[in-house]
């Protein structure tokens, strides 16, 4: 069930032993034990029973109680962080099936101490209107404390009509060629314009493997390679280029000091080529949290020294968005932080660079999605608002080719009540002093369009030297398992059918991740939750 959620709140997850919370109500008398530990985290447990009588939600033993006497068949729950955000932002997203009105999921890895507000949602068969909502006003999280908490649901107002599902088209079948990677969790895919690409994933410690450019994938060496020294990693994120090199970045939050790390390997052998090797530590700011890594690769002949890489972190305490530019060498250096500061809250960066060294950056400024675009490490950078309040689900993606830009982010679809997938794409002029974006689209592309179905999220976006790009993301619809699906994109905006990469409808999948070569063909990757396996498909153009 972790796995299954840890896409809905990406960048919170820590693979470590966590401490035993509970739940409690905020006037039931807790005290404030605990409150001064470190990198505490809580779950909430929701149970959703349906018997006869009054329907209401309840907080109690750690336990979030539903009971209910209508035909719910869904439940969509939300939770807030108080002070509540202007406009309100969720921090976690979890939508779940009932079974006979009755159901159970764990939300997991909250950040504690802490309050929030739970908002919860329960829909009848496949209608996209709830048929009731309820509300926990302020709960809060500490160690071991059981409390109490209650609130009613509210109905649907009386009469209120609930629609006729239209009928949608399902994902189509876009012929391609599987494979196995290995055993893990959160995995990546960097692919080089020849086709040749690299997976990265972590079990444990962060393991690789590259494959060959044939439209068969074969994997260059024998065997994975482990790339960390450590045991806690997380956020692997893999970069490539023609070098013959690929890079990895990742975190290591235990033990502390938190620590932001980069390695490079040999393509064709597999061997180290640099590294592993700390690029920054959080020991400067007491308390200092890092996530979100990005991580990208310019050409040797960009810049005067060899290979460049661009790490991007988010430090979640002083609000800031980090640029550390990595050399590709032994041993590795960097240039000075490029440290973007903000009094309000940053979140979910990701980044790309081209063979020029033009590094696209895509965050979170509270609920606006940024983009920002520099060269290499000069500070000429232009930032521009691409999606402005409409809040956000999942961690956008950006893709950045022979001036062109395409970003893609999870949120709520202004059209109805459900989770949609955007796209929006950029120009810019590459000779230019300082690179200006400018909008290709007015407005976003909505690419899970055509697909039933309320949850669409954790999209990836890769793009060829002409412009053409696939979206990848998450989904999943009424009772079945989540699937990873993808839409290609002409240079022109026109959309290709929706296809399903993922081809075992009876466990669920995450982590989905793209990447495309110069000619337009490309790998998708993802893992399976039933096994903890990472699988991929090699696509062969389809763009005209």
């Amino acid at each position: 069930m972790i796995r299954r959620l840890s896409l809905w709140c990406t960048g919170l997850i820590l693979l470590i032993a966590l401490a035993s919370l509970g739940i409690a109500g905020c006037g039931g008398g807790a005290g404030s034990s605990g409150t001064s530990s470190q990198n505490l985290f809580g779950n909430l447990n929701i149970r959703v029973t349906r018997e006869e009588g009054p329907t209401r939600a309840q907080v109690r033993e750690g336990t979030i109680l539903l009971s209910t006497s209508s035909s719910a068949q869904r439940l969509l729950v939300e939770l807030y962080p108080l002070p509540l955000q202007t406009p309100p932002a969720p921090l976690v997203v979890r939508s779940f099936n009932l079974v006979d009105g009755r159901g159970q999921v764990v939300i997991d890895q909250i950040p504690a101490p802490a309050h929030y507000q739970v908002r919860g949602y329960l829909f009848e068969g496949a209608s996209t209107e709830y048929s009731a909502s309820f509300m926990v006003e302020d709960i809060e999280i500490l160690p071991g404390v059981l409390a109490s908490a209650s609130t009613w649901l509210t109905p649907r107002p009386s009469g209120s009509p609930t629609p006729t599902p239209t009928p949608t088209p399902t994902p189509t079948t876009l012929p391609g060629v599987p494979f196995t990677v290995d055993s893990g969790a959160e995995p990546q895919v960097a692919m080089r314009a020849d086709g040749q690409f690299v997976v990265s994933w972590q079990a444990g410690k962060v393991r690789a493997l590259g494959f060959n450019a044939s439209p068969t994938p074969v994997p260059l060496w024998s065997q994975p390679v482990v790339v960390s020294e450590d045991t806690n990693c997380e956020s692997p994120a893999p970069a490539i280029n023609s070098s013959g090199l690929f890079g990895v970045a990742w975190l290591v939050k235990f033990p502390s000091p938190q620590r932001l790390m980069a390695a490079y390997r040999n393509l064709e052998t597999g061997s180290p080529a640099g590294g592993p090797e700390e690029i920054y530590n959080s020991s400067d700011v007491p308390g200092e949290e890092l996530d979100w890594v990005g991580f990208g690769m310019c050409e040797a002949s960009s810049t005067s020294i060899p290979a460049p890489i661009v790490a991007l972190l988010r430090t979640s305490s002083i609000n800031s968005i980090s640029s550390f530019f990595v050399l590709a060498s032994d041993p590795i250096d960097t240039w000075p932080r490029d440290n973007y500061p903000q009094s309000v809250p940053l979140a979910a960066p990701n980044l790309d660079v081209d063979a020029n060294g033009h590094c696209a950056q895509v965050f979170y400024e509270a609920t606006n999605l940024q983009l920002r675009l520099s060269q290499n490490h000069e500070t000429n950078t232009a930032t521009i608002t691409t999606v402005d309040g409409t809040g956000w689900l999942s961690r956008p993606s950006v893709a950045i080719r022979n001036g062109r830009i395409a970003v893609v982010w999870g949120s709520s679809d202004p059209a109805g009540s459900g989770l949609a997938v955007f796209l929006q794409r950029f120009q810019y002029d590459p000779g230019a002093t300082i690179l200006t974006p400018v909008a290709l689209d007015p407005e976003p592309i909505k690419v899970s369009e055509g697909l039933s179905g309320q949850s669409h999220l954790a999209p990836d976006v890769a793009m060829d030297g002409r412009g053409n790009c696939v979206v990848v993301w998450r989904y999943w619809e009424g009772s079945s398992l989540a699937q990873i699906v993808g839409r290609p994109v002409n240079a022109n905006g026109s959309l290709h059918p929706v296809f399903q990469a993922s081809n075992d409808d009876q466990v669920e999948h995450d982590w989905p991740s793209v990447g495309m070569d110069s000619a337009g063909n490309f790998v998708v990757c993802w893992g399976v939750e039933n096994g903890g396996f990472i699988k991929g498909c090699r696509y062969a153009s389809c763009f005209p």
